[in-house]
């Protein structure tokens, strides 16, 4: 049997810019609000969990945005 490989180019997709450089790091994200995509502009709640942002809500945290989601979130529900 001979050995095979495959590789493939990587092109960004350039979600992620910042001319400050990116900060990473660990959140939690409210449950019960199904799969939320990648790329998904996020904001806090009163109770600091990440929520998608809502031009249209009555809390001001919800609709000052804090991070955008680099890779898809399952929150269940």
């Amino acid at each position: 049997m001979t050995p095979e490989f495959s590789s493939e180019a990587y092109t960004p997709d350039r979600l992620l810019f910042s001319s400050d450089g990116i900060r990473t790091g660990e959140e939690t994200v409210l449950t019960g609000q199904g799969v939320l995509a990648r790329g998904t502009v996020v904001a806090r709640d009163g109770a600091g969990k990440l929520v998608p942002v809502d031009s249209g809500s009555g809390t001001a945290s919800v609709r000052s945005a804090v991070a955008i989601l680099a890779q898809d979130v399952d929150t269940g529900g």
